[in-house]
């Protein structure tokens, strides 16, 4: 599996370090990728830049007269 995000990468290369996981992982995840240095800093969350026009609105409930 590729590495995403130069984030990431650091994640797991800090993982490595603790003895979290082990180096042979992050080593293959390496090779996957396919160019390192042109990843992003960061990937951004897809669930947050949803647009307000997919939300449905609840219309007001009309009083008894």
């Amino acid at each position: 599996m590729p590495f995403k995000s130069k984030a990431q990468m650091e994640k797991f290369r800090e993982k490595v370090a603790k003895g979290e996981m082990p180096q042979a992982t992050f080593d293959k995840w390496l090779a996957e990728t396919p160019n390192p240095h042109l990843l992003p800093d960061r990937v951004e969350d897809k669930l947050r830049h949803k647009p307000f026009s997919n939300i449905k609105t609840v219309k007001p409930i009309k009083p008894i007269r």
